[in-house]
């Protein structure tokens, strides 16, 4: 995780230094505190999502205590593919890294599990195509410009490109968006929903966060 102020070193080959310092400081200001609490997800939760999740599944998180939350809306708002061994891939303002499971529960606050709808004849073979995607991109720089490229990934793009890869019809219709959000996943065709934390409830049929009304 890089929750923690430090510098951003890892960027595509020929960022300016105007870029890169634009960057680092999007992601100094984004990575803010504005509320000094615990984290909401719990130890229970985690135990018992362990049992739920199955290789290629989509785990949606939410933070809710920084200054990205206010721009990124929704009950999540991160991204990450379960890879199995209770390891996740993902992209962050570092890049793409791989991540230890219960590490989650030490930082967010919401947290969805998402199954594609993959025939189950296939699916170890798309499955593996996707993982396999994105295991290559592992050390790739963080996208900070949102642009479309294989050169460096924000989180929802680096998840949709690895389901364009190995299943196009699975990925996601980018056009449909003016940004690709975590919470866009939710509003899918094609995904199980097999999993949501106890912090995310409906209200007025729309999905919300308990106790937090700025949501």
């Amino acid at each position: 995780m890089n929750s923690n102020y430090h510098i951003i070193n890892n960027f595509p080959n020929h960022t300016t230094l105007l870029k890169k310092a634009v960057s680092i400081a999007m992601f100094l200001f984004a990575t803010t505190k504005i509320y000094y609490r615990d984290n909401f997800l719990t130890l229970l939760e985690y135990e018992k999502t362990r049992e739920i999740l199955q290789k290629g599944d989509i785990v949606l998180v939410g933070t809710f205590v920084r200054v990205s939350s206010l721009f990124i809306r929704g009950v999540v708002t991160h991204s990450l593919i379960y890879s199995g061994g209770k390891k996740l891939i993902h992209a962050i303002a570092d890049g793409v890294e791989e991540l230890d499971y219960r590490e989650l529960f030490d930082y967010y606050d919401t947290l969805v599990i998402l199954r594609p709808r993959f025939d189950e004849q296939n699916r170890g073979a798309v499955v593996g195509d996707i993982l396999s995607y994105c295991k290559k991109q592992i050390g790739k720089p963080y996208n900070f410009t949102f642009n479309s490229s294989e050169d460096n990934f924000f989180c929802t793009q680096l998840i949709n490109k690895s389901f364009d890869i190995g299943c196009a019809e699975s990925s996601v219709d980018v056009s449909q968006y003016k940004s690709l959000r975590p919470s866009n996943f939710l509003k899918l065709d094609g995904y199980e929903h097999k999993f949501y934390s106890s912090k995310i409830v409906q209200k007025d049929g729309k999905f919300v966060v308990d106790g937090l009304a700025f949501r």
